[in-house]
């Protein structure tokens, strides 16, 4: 029985999971993000390393042997995964897979129709098998509407504001102290000097310190499942962040549609982790609500599904298509890489 590798990089991690034929999970390792941009070549090798190598590592250990076959998608340069596993595995044929094709193949196992990529960025893509038109993901200065770095500074600016006595009161004041470990702790009263000396020094310390190994947009994205939580809470500030977020990436969506002609009937898969910062799934509902409307109603029968999985799982989804046994495989895949 072969073994197989599938791989996912992006900004904040890279998954290497190692699977066999009958898709049972082998080995999985979890590491830092492979974007060299913003996390420099010596620290992108060494994060592939320890997700690939180790996932590698365990299957030899296990099985006696190395993958065969790896497939994947990788955020950032493709160099060091493949040095990480020919270092393994020499005779390993790697394919890599564009982001939005691994997300439709993973998110809704099938290569036809659209995306909307909620994560620390954003973008949506229209996939017709090989043949993909992404737009958006322009980056955290110029984009990346309704993704995470989007919902975690609108929380934080809500959240000093409300800390400085200056911004309406909300749930994001304690949790932006507790976020940021501030040391006079997140019951310490809005508007007063204590309070916004603690903050200050706290904020500093944690977004500003360039020794840092995660970047600063990561920090802020980081913010966003206090965001969700408290919006799940009933804070109006914290839902009316969350709301704009789901209005923005419906209207990314929707001009994808009008624009290139995609066919009304195709699907919508929603991927990423800001998809889940509401665990109500307040951030769904919004796209939801403003994608049906946009248009005069043109998406009414248009379906929206959150992803069923995570880009890692495009390769053993790929696999049973051109096996021809997608539909029989489906729930082992879904146990494997859920």
């Amino acid at each position: 029985m072969s073994l197989h590798l599938a791989f996912d990089g992006g900004g904040s991690k890279l998954a290497a999971v190692v699977y066999d034929d009958d898709f049972n999970l082998i080995s999985k390792r979890v590491s830092g993000g492979t974007n060299a941009r913003f996390l420099g070549d010596e620290r992108v090798a060494r994060h592939c390393e320890e997700a690939i190598g180790g996932a590698l590592g365990e299957a030899y250990e296990k099985c006696g042997k190395y993958p065969a076959d790896a497939a994947g998608v990788v955020v950032g340069p493709a160099e060091p995964v493949l040095l990480a596993i020919k270092k393994c595995a020499p005779g390993c044929a790697v394919k890599f897979l564009g982001e939005a094709y691994a997300c439709r193949l993973a998110g809704a196992f099938d290569d036809d129709g659209c995306i909307v990529i909620a994560g620390t960025g954003s973008g949506v893509a229209w996939v017709r098998g090989d043949e993909v038109i992404h737009r958006g993901g322009y980056g955290p200065e110029l984009g990346d509407e309704g993704g995470g770095y989007f919902i975690g500074s609108h929380g934080i600016r809500a959240a000093v504001a409300a800390l400085c006595g200056w911004g309406e009161p909300t749930m994001l004041a304690p949790a932006f102290l507790r976020y940021i470990a501030a040391d006079c702790g997140e019951g310490a009263p809005c508007g007063t000097p204590q309070t916004i000396d603690s903050m200050t020094r706290a904020l500093y310390r944690m977004f500003y310190n360039d020794t840092d190994s995660v970047p600063r947009h990561m920090k802020i994205a980081g913010f966003a499942p206090y965001v969700g939580e408290a919006a799940d809470s009933g804070d109006d500030l914290a839902r009316a962040i969350i709301i704009e977020a789901g209005k923005l990436l419906a209207r990314q969506t929707a001009a994808l549609y009008r624009i290139y002609g995609v066919p009304r009937e195709k699907s919508v898969a929603l991927c990423g982790g800001a998809w889940r910062a509401s665990k109500a799934g307040a951030l769904v509902q919004a796209f939801r609500e403003e994608f049906v409307m946009l248009d005069g109603g043109a998406y009414k029968n248009t379906p929206v599904m959150p992803a069923l999985l995570p880009p890692v799982a495009a390769g053993a989804v790929l696999l049973a298509m051109e096996r021809g046994t997608l539909e029989s495989d489906r729930q082992r895949i879904i146990e494997c890489f859920l």
